[in-house]
Formats: C-alpha cells, sequence, structure tokens
C-alpha cells in the first residue's frame, strides 16, 4: 500500500513509506484505485481521501467508538468509507454526533448506493427518519418505518428554509422540526404534558439556538409532567450494564425514562479504602450501587436500609400518592446470625454506652463542617462490638472501635449482647479483634420517618433516599438566603457526606442537572437541564428553582437528583429507546447518548 493523495493537495495515509506513482495517480482519477485498511488506524486515517477506502477493524478508542456507533460492544466492523468524505466533522467528543457510519450503513441497506453522492445536509433533509435516533445500535431503523409515531417531515410548507438551505439554517431547522415532533406525539399522551423551552442567563426564554458553533450562556431545559402517578416505578440497576439495550425491550408501549439518585462510583470506592488502608477488614469490593436509604421489593420480600444522614426521599404508596419528605433515622429493629436487635431514637448517634443497641450515621459528623473530606476519619464504637453495614451487607465485624463509613452505618452492641451474637452466629475470628462477616447479611425494619401518616407508610410501594429537596411546601430553599442552612439540616456540608459526592455536590455550579416534583394537585413531574455543550451551559440550584416555579407555578416540592452525565430524559417507542435531553459526555457514553446509571425513573 501507498501514499493516497488527499483532496487539498497533500498526502494521506503513509501505509508502508512508498511515495506517490503517476501509475497509482492514474487508476485513483479512472476511480479504479481503493484503499483496504486493517486496525483502528484507519478509522482516524482514511478522510478526505481522492479514492474509495475500505476499513476491518475493531474499534477500541473512545473516538473511533463513537464514530461506529459501538460505544457499548468491542466487535470487529468493516467500514466503507466514499472518497472525499471525511466523518470526523460530524463526530465531536462533547456534542452530539451528526452521523456515524452505523447510520451510513443503514442508508444504504435502505435507499440503496445513490446516499453517497449526496452530502450529510441532504441526508438529514431527505431522510429526516434515519437521524430521529441517533444513537440506536438495532440490525434495523424502526424509526424509518412508515407507521412510526413520529414522524419529521422537513419537506412540509412550514419547513421551506430546510428545503432551500440544507446547512447552517436548514441544520437547525431539522432539530427544531424533530422537537416539534417530539412535542406533538408526547403531548397526545393520556395524563402527560412535555414541555421544551430555553431560558437565557436572566431567566427568560428565549428561541432555542440549535446547532451553536459558539457557547451559549442559556439553559436547554426538557420535562414531563403527568397525573398518572399510580405508574411511576423506580428501577434499580445493574449499572455496569448499557441501558439502551436493555431499555429497548418493551415492544407494544410508551416508557419515559430519566436518571435518579447518586450511586457509587469507582473513585468513591478507591477513597472509601484508601482512608482505611491500616484496615483492610474495613474496606469494601466496589459495587455500582444506590447510596442512602431504599425501600423495595427483592426476590418477593421487602428489603429496607438506613437513612444514612437527613436527605430527600421520594416515595410512591399503593393508591397513587407520591411522597416527599427527609428521613432522619428513629427508632427500629434488624436481624442477622439468628439475632433480633432493637434500638430506639434516643440510641441514634448518642454516646450511652449503657444501650445494649446503639447506630451510628455518618450524620454524626454533621457540625464538623470545616473539616477536610478526603482526610477526615471518625472513629466510633469504643470498648464496645460493632457492625459495618453498607445497604442491608454487613462488611465487617470487631471488637473494638472502626472508622465511620460515609456510605453506610454502625450497629454497635455492647460486651454482653455483642458477645452473645458472636456466639449465636458462631463467627471465626480474624485477627485484630476483627470476624469474618462474608455473606451475613441484615433485615432492616425501621419506624416510619417523622411527618408521614402511619396509613401512608404502611402504602408505601417503594421510596429512596439521598436527594437534596429544593423546594418545600411550595417555598424555595433560596428565599431570605436560607439555602445553607437547609443543606447543612440535610447533612451535605459534612465531611463524611463529601466523601460520598464525586464533583461537590453541595456547591452551587451551572452543571447538567435531573431534578423531581411534585404540584399542589397531586401531578408528579421530571425536568432535565442539559448541560456541557455549546448548546446548552447547565444550571445551578436556584436556576433550578425559578425554572420550576415559571414552568409550574403550582409547585410544592422540588428535589434534586443525579447530575452531570448521569442527567438524561428519554423515552421508549416501538421498542426503540430515544434520548429526548442532550446528556453529557461520559467514559462510557458519547456527548447526546445516555450513560449506565445505577437506578431510573420510569413513567409509563
Amino acid at each position: 500500500m501507498r501514499f493516497l493523495p488527499h483532496e487539498d493537495g497533500g498526502l494521506g495515509l503513509n501505509l508502508d513509506g512508498i511515495g506517490w506513482e503517476e501509475t497509482l495517480q492514474g487508476r485513483i482519477d479512472q476511480g479504479r484505485a481503493a484503499v483496504f485498511v486493517y486496525g483502528e488506524d484507519g478509522f482516524l486515517h482514511c478522510r478526505k481521501l481522492l479514492a474509495d477506502a475500505v476499513i476491518h477493524g475493531t474499534p477500541s478508542g473512545y473516538f473511533t467508538k463513537a464514530m461506529t456507533n459501538q460505544m457499548d460492544e468491542d466487535s470487529p466492523c468493516v467500514v466503507y468509507v466514499p472518497k472525499g468524505f471525511d466523518i470526523t466533522e460530524y463526530v465531536k467528543l462533547t456534542e452530539k454526533t451528526v452521523v456515524s457510519y452505523w447510520q451510513m450503513a443503514r442508508l444504504w441497506e435502505d435507499c440503496g448506493e445513490g446516499i453517497y453522492e449526496k452530502s450529510v445536509e441532504e441526508w438529514y433533509r431527505e431522510y429526516p427518519q434515519y437521524f430521529l435516533n441517533i444513537y440506536e445500535s438495532g440490525a434495523c431503523c424502526p424509526e424509518a418505518a412508515k407507521n412510526y409515531p413520529i414522524q419529521v417531515c422537513p419537506k412540509s410548507p412550514a419547513s421551506s428554509a430546510f428545503c432551500r438551505n440544507p446547512s447552517g439554517e436548514g441544520l437547525r431547522e431539522w432539530y427544531r422540526l424533530r422537537e416539534e415532533a417530539v412535542g406533538r406525539y408526547l403531548n397526545r399522551q393520556e395524563g402527560f404534558a412535555y414541555t421544551c423551552v430555553y431560558f437565557d442567563r436572566e431567566g427568560q426564554r428565549r428561541e432555542i439556538p440549535w446547532c451553536s458553533k459558539e457557547q451559549q450562556s442559556g439553559v436547554l431545559v426538557q420535562g414531563v409532567r403527568t397525573s398518572r402517578t399510580d405508574r411511576i416505578l423506580a428501577v434499580r440497576w445493574n449499572g455496569e450494564e448499557a441501558l439502551r439495550q436493555q431499555l429497548q425491550r418493551e415492544k407494544n408501549r410508551l416508557q419515559i425514562f430519566s436518571n435518579f439518585l447518586f450511586f457509587m462510583t469507582p473513585k468513591l470506592a478507591n477513597l472509601y479504602n484508601e482512608l482505611r488502608r491500616e484496615r483492610p477488614f474495613e474496606q469494601i469490593v466496589y459495587r455500582q450501587e444506590h447510596l442512602d436509604y431504599m425501600r423495595c421489593q427483592e426476590g418477593g420480600k421487602r428489603m429496607e436500609t438506613f437513612p444514612l444522614y437527613q436527605k430527600a426521599c421520594l416515595a410512591a404508596t399503593e393508591d397513587g400518592e407520591i411522597l416527599f419528605f427527609r428521613f432522619r433515622l428513629g427508632g427500629g429493629q434488624a436481624e442477622a446470625g439468628g439475632c433480633l436487635f432493637r434500638w430506639s431514637e434516643q440510641d441514634v448517634d448518642a454516646d450511652n454506652s449503657a444501650s445494649a443497641v446503639q447506630i451510628f450515621t455518618p450524620y454524626r459528623s454533621r457540625m464538623e463542617t470545616g473539616a477536610e473530606a478526603a482526610q477526615y476519619r471518625m472513629l466510633v464504637g469504643k470498648g464496645r462490638i460493632n457492625l459495618v453495614l453498607i445497604q442491608n451487607r454487613i462488611v465487617c465485624i470487631r471488637d473494638g472501635e472502626v472508622l465511620m463509613p460515609g456510605l453506610g452505618v454502625v450497629l454497635s452492641l455492647n460486651r454482653p449482647c455483642g458477645e452473645a451474637f458472636l456466639h449465636t452466629a458462631d463467627l471465626a475470628g480474624l485477627g485484630q479483634g476483627y470476624y469474618d462477616a462474608k455473606g451475613l447479611t441484615m433485615q432492616i425494619c425501621l419506624e416510619r420517618p417523622k411527618g408521614v401518616e402511619e396509613r401512608k407508610w404502611r402504602q408505601v410501594r417503594w421510596a429512596y433516599g439521598g436527594g437534596m429537596l429544593l423546594i418545600d411546601g411550595g417555598k424555595s430553599i433560596f428565599e431570605k438566603g436560607g439555602e445553607m442552612a437547609e443543606l447543612e439540616k440535610e447533612g451535605w456540608l459534612s465531611p463524611l457526606s463529601c466523601q460520598t459526592q464525586e464533583t461537590g455536590i453541595h456547591r452551587p455550579a451551572r452543571h447538567p442537572r435531573t431534578a423531581v416534583g411534585l404540584t399542589e394537585n397531586g401531578d408528579f413531574f421530571v425536568l432535565v437541564f442539559s448541560g456541557r455543550t455549546l448548546l446548552s451551559a447547565g444550571a445551578d440550584y436556584r436556576e433550578m428553582c425559578e425554572a420550576a416555579f415559571r414552568l409550574y407555578p403550582d409547585v410544592r416540592y422540588l428535589m434534586n437528583v443525579d447530575g452531570g452525565g448521569s442527567s438524561v430524559l428519554g423515552m421508549t417507542v416501538n421498542g426503540s429507546f430515544m434520548e429526548l435531553s442532550y446528556p453529557a459526555t461520559s467514559m462510557k457514553s458519547c456527548a447526546g447518548m445516555v450513560r449506565p446509571v445505577c437506578s431510573l425513573l420510569c413513567l409509563e
């Protein structure tokens, strides 16, 4: 193989060090030459060539995975690159991909080789349905079917600008038409109302600057409001699996999804273990799982975990009522190793060595707000037998004090109670006061949170905690400058809570955000604030409250949930998952593509 000249006169691929040849150039001019490249480098270098190219390789790098639409797998593929084409102009690391080789292959299969004579802008104008769901990676393009319920029609009179000028203003017109088509479809669904607005830096509504080439200071906000609160589900997820393939299994119904609450990441797990480097028995094995309180069904049985701080919770009852509240741990009981442990509210975070059972929570560190989180360590349970719990798992058992976890609790037993437990559970010693807790789990049953009626608490189908309440009872926490007091009350400013925040969640910076809320008449809504793109800069917490009041003046509760690269609003239609919002890029996803997350909210 030899050098191949670029259209701009430069030399292209340096494949074996052989220079330009007149015979080869003649064959290129006659269309009788092509280049065949093996390996991932071909995806990066086969662009703007004067000859057609065929690449055979397995994309493994982030950029090559994006251009082949294979973020979720490592599969070999064969790609045809028409002469003169440069896909790198349409695949950006921080912006939504315009076209991938996968879209080109599907167009070719359905529409023939003539597609290669057209520009990308012309593809969008003439085949708009193929780009409705840019990250779809199935064997076919269900969105292109004539009976697909969402249709983008750029040839209609309303889109004459797009017909006249497929590039520039025309491509922006396509995005506008797509959003209108999505809105028409969702607003026809019983009990749903979809919104998509753009707020400038001053909070005023503006026309959405689609396809912006300069950084915008406003924020794109998309949301869904529903009165069908009896069909809202909280879904726990294995965050290591690709969401797209899992979410598009339901073929015959509409489901709207958003990301939900915060979860463990490798960075947080590494910090946790580093702080316990001289205590290997207290270290954890990384699991991508929900942080903080959880009550749900697991294996046909109710599973409950401890609330760690006093953070916001969301719950759904059997009769469809949605509850917002803050949950500070009170009394309860737990069973493990054949022993039953009971405690009262007075036994939580109290220094009462006479109590048979005490519970230490990371909320205990809330008064030490000036401490450096990355170095902070708190010892608890001196002279007692202590069980360190994360979710309902017993991480370690020690006769002696242990380090307080930021993402779990310590169940602490006085000596008579502790020794009875060690004897009944028949646990083997490991040295240094530790006992083998492998495989031990705990069944937990907690007293209801304050402010929630007993009748409603008995009807709860699921409940998840660990959020941040921004609007409570129709009032923003920013009224009269009270936000810091509210954040301190929930525990966000404590050093142990900061050890569970990968990006300083409590800091009021502009980022992609997701929020859930409730109106005065009991309607539930989700708002997603896109960010970290040229189009949308993201929002801070004050801006989220202001936007919520502008969109839903009757808002009663607004809770901030997981944000950043996790923020997404999407839906499944006819078995195809489609992003509605514009998620930020992550290590496992392109900009505009949903990333793996640990929990979802599903509106049916």
